[in-house]
């Protein structure tokens, strides 16, 4: 939900501005106006990483591009907007409701480089979800469903997504969204070729996803030279489940396609903040820049009554969207 109906859970002074207030809806901190909200009042949230429409309620957004981003306002990260409840249609609305399609709230989309582009053979094949964790944010109750379970935390890459796909000998190379046809300047096919992907999984009926960095994606902030593929999902086509932590590893080393880099495999002992903190820091890999943030994975997969699906979450680091600034 990029726009939804929340319930502020705790305001306080902002610490350097008197006409400011710090306000935490679900598990998000984000700065507004002194007095604005109590505790309790309904408000409408929107995330980061969204679009608004041109309409006068976001006019202050203009110059910003109607686009709402991870802010620091005098000193306080702040992560997306709060408004009063007041600037949607009459109606009765619950908490937890969507509105996104009522304000017209839309994700924000990273322009698509040259060298990603390809001729289209259709969308994501056979039924397989493309790659997109929710962000523990939206969701904090998550902490207590899976407290004291067997996890994996992985770095999270910011790249470009990518699946490799094959069921009954026919394979498909594919972005995040869409499968392209064959094409030797196309960066997917290009680490199809590098990995030799079909070759592998040409006989089995499965997908493998990952990440794609390097030079040319996304300004290289993980600071590779060259072009790699690191692999964090593997689907068996068969029965659509996705493999366990130990099995992704072992095929990893069977097809020497390396993994995302782990931080952590043991118990899930962390506390919100410690989630937060465990965000920040620097890639394992490359020339020890800051990084984008971490997944969380249970060892062995498992359906989330919280999330309504795979126990799968993300976690981006507050420092690594201010300083991209993009």
């Amino acid at each position: 939900m990029l726009a939804s109906i929340q319930k502020v859970i705790e305001v306080s002074k902002h610490p350097n501005a008197d006409t400011l207030d710090v306000i935490k809806v679900l598990g998000w901190t984000l700065v507004s106006k002194t007095s604005e909200f109590s505790v309790g009042d309904l408000c409408v949230y929107i995330e980061i990483d969204t679009i608004v429409p041109e309409t006068p309620v976001f006019e202050f957004l203009r110059d910003k591009s109607f686009r709402i981003r991870t802010a620091k306002i005098r000193g306080i990260v702040s992560q997306g907007i709060a408004f009063p409840i007041n600037i949607l249609p009459e109606g009765d609305y619950a908490i937890g409701q969507d509105v996104s399609e009522i304000l017209g709230v839309i994700h924000y989309e990273k322009p698509i480089p040259v060298s990603l582009r390809g001729m289209m053979r259709g969308n994501l094949p056979f039924g397989i979800s493309k790659t997109d964790e929710i962000r523990i944010e939206s969701v904090p109750e998550i902490i207590d469903e899976i407290y004291g379970m067997d996890v994996y935390i992985t770095q999270k890459l910011d790249g470009t997504s990518c699946t490799f796909a094959n069921k009954n000998n026919d394979f498909h190379v594919c972005s995040r969204n869409n499968s392209f046809k064959e094409d030797a300047k196309n960066i997917y096919w290009l680490m199809a070729y590098k990995y030799d992907i079909s070759s592998k999984i040409k006989d089995r009926n499965i997908a493998i996803q990952g990440e794609i960095v390097g030079e040319g994606i996304q300004k290289n902030p993980v600071g590779l030279k060259g072009n790699h593929f690191y692999m964090f999902n593997a689907i068996d086509l068969n029965n659509m489940k996705y493999f366990d932590y130990d099995d992704l590893v072992s095929l990893s080393k069977e097809f020497e396609i390396p993994m995302v880099p782990v931080e952590y495999v043991g118990k899930f002992n962390f506390d919100f903040d410690e989630i937060r903190n465990m965000s920040n820091g620097k890639y394992i890999i490359g020339q020890n820049k800051i990084k984008e943030g971490i997944v969380v994975r249970t060892i062995k997969e498992r359906y989330s009554e919280v999330l309504k699906g795979r126990t799968s979450f993300k976690c981006v680091s507050p420092e690594y969207l201010l300083k991209k600034k993009e």
